[in-house]
């Protein structure tokens, strides 16, 4: 339940390579490694620490005041935060680390625009958070 595991017969002062199936994790896991080197001592255990977090991440549509899709290759940043997330084709974004309430900054060919976004409660590893309007468009 606590996310441990026994692994017996491991090879004393060898490489153990111990991997994780990532199909076997929940969509809102963030995965740093699948794959971990166990090296333990004759006669003694070793502790392996797999990178694995869950993040909250959520899917939406950018749209312009007009009604158009958002040049695809535009960038989104939550505010205060460093990681930047590409928009794709018909304005469809992916983005990791939410929090309840959101600013978003998208950019595009030396334009950017704000967008409040809310994360729903719920059990939905993956929301659609629907679509929003990038106004106040500025140069």
């Amino acid at each position: 339940k606590d996310g441990y595991a026994v692994l017996p017969r491991v090879r004393a002062y060898d490489r153990n390579p111990i991997a994780l199936e990532q199909s076997d994790l929940p969509l809102d896991a963030a995965v740093g490694a699948l794959k971990v080197d166990a090296v333990p001592y004759y006669r003694s255990g070793v502790f392996v620490d797999f990178p694995v977090r869950r993040v909250r991440a959520a899917t939406f549509r950018v749209l312009l005041e007009d009604g158009a899709d958002i040049p695809s290759g535009a960038i989104a940043q939550i505010e205060g935060k460093a990681e930047t997330f590409p928009i794709g084709l018909r304005g469809q974004a992916y983005v990791e680390g939410l929090e309840e309430h959101n600013r978003l900054r998208v950019s595009w060919k030396g334009r950017d625009c704000l967008l409040e976004i809310d994360y729903p409660k719920g059990a939905d590893p993956l929301p659609d958070l629907g679509s929003y309007v990038c106004r106040g468009v500025v140069r």
